[in-house]
């Protein structure tokens, strides 16, 4: 059974997160969006070193030969590494079946043969920065959503008007049928027919821009209220200060983007929303690295590998900071709360920062994957737990 699909999000992470059976295997490489011939000859080199280690641990070598087949002849198929169009390539396999992940991120090359998926280099997709970029315009109102690779427009939710006049008319249509009969002649329709117009002056502007945000304000809910999806506002800072003031949604951010989006690049309109975005989102982990360093010295920060991997199994970490490409090999007994470390990936073994990292999600808790020299402690790894 064969998986080619992009990740698309936590429930699929947690489901590789959770996986536990020999053999696990991790491969992850960097690709060509454009189709390197070289691509295709590194994945049958990976494979290789699988079939390897296979066979060192005790699995005959028909039977490793059989399981590693489809991802032998994968690397022969030209077309698949032609048009992979990822920057990224993970795959994860066992007895069962493969799944192959083409990402919009690039991968250090790593090949792993254990009891668990190696699911490190993938944490940051549980934080993937999703948010939304409203642009305010009177003559058009578009909605996107993205994250840390990609922008995309899409639909306004159903009885969301698309620019100022149609949101006029439709607030007159409603006012007309609210007050029909109501007065003497039915001169409200000729009312209401002047207040759509655009010739009044600046007061009377400023009264309509307001009504027109107050409408879309309330066809754009609930999609404005997610916590977990921050909303950037895009068009000209009268707009968007007009925008805030009416606004009941608690999710939009202080900066937006200046200006009209339709003069804008899809690269630059989607660099500039996520710098916005990214900013908000580090804001979590800045956090939980100043929360970290303010405890050093009690009871509430650990920082070797055994404590942590304690205080993780017990459900008491709650942030959790480990190094990106470092690897420690051994076995956890949760029983005796003791940590065997062995030299090298030799056998049916665990990656021990891996199994940390996975204990903690299990029991709730954050994760962040760093670079070595950036880790909150000159460790590889560390924790702040709860109690």
């Amino acid at each position: 059974m064969e998986n080619n699909n992009e990740i698309s999000g936590k429930p699929e992470i947690n489901t590789l997160v959770h996986f536990q059976e020999w053999p696990a295997i991790s491969i992850y490489m960097p690709v060509s969006r454009i189709g390197d011939p070289q691509d295709s000859l590194r994945y049958k080199n990976f494979v290789t070193q699988v079939e390897t280690r296979l066979i060192d641990e005790g699995m005959r070598t028909t039977e490793a030969r059989s399981l590693l087949e489809p991802e032998y002849d994968l690397a022969y198929d030209t077309a698949y590494w032609k048009h992979l169009g990822a920057d990224g390539l993970a795959v994860f396999g066992s007895s069962r079946s493969f799944f192959r992940y083409p990402l919009p991120v690039s991968f250090r090359e790593r090949v792993t043969v254990g009891q668990r998926y190696h699911i490190r280099p993938l944490i940051p997709l549980l934080t993937d920065g999703r948010y939304l970029v409203l642009a305010l315009s009177r003559k058009q109102l578009r909605l996107f959503q993205g994250d840390r690779y990609r922008l995309e427009e899409i639909e306004l939710p159903g009885g969301t008007p698309e620019n100022m006049s149609e949101a006029l008319q439709l607030d007159m249509e409603q006012q007309l049928q609210y007050h029909a009969g109501s007065a003497p002649g039915g001169p409200s329709g000729r009312k209401a027919a002047i207040f759509h117009g655009h010739g009044g002056g600046a007061d009377e502007q400023d009264e309509y821009i307001q009504r027109y945000f107050q409408i879309i304000d309330r066809a754009l809910f609930p999609l404005l209220e997610d916590p977990e999806c921050p909303v950037i506002l895009a068009g000209t800072e009268e707009s968007q200060a007009s925008y805030k003031l009416i606004t009941r949604s608690q999710t939009i951010l202080p900066q937006g983007i200046a200006g009209s989006i339709g003069e804008l690049s899809a690269e630059i309109l989607h660099s500039k929303a996520w710098g916005i975005a990214e900013e908000y989102y580090l804001q979590a982990e800045r956090s939980a690295v100043k929360g970290l360093q303010n405890s050093l010295g009690g009871d509430k920060v650990v920082s070797d590998l055994q404590s942590v991997l304690t205080a993780a199994f017990d459900g008491r970490v709650e942030n959790l900071f480990v190094a990106e490409d470092e690897q420690v090999w051994g076995f956890f007994d949760p029983d005796k709360r003791q940590a065997v470390v062995k030299d090298k990936n030799n056998g049916k073994v665990f990656e021990l920062l891996d199994e940390a990292v996975f204990w903690t999600l299990s029991k709730k808790g954050t994760v962040y994957v760093r670079k070595r020299q950036d880790m909150p402690l000159d460790t590889l790894i560390c924790a702040r737990v709860r109690f």
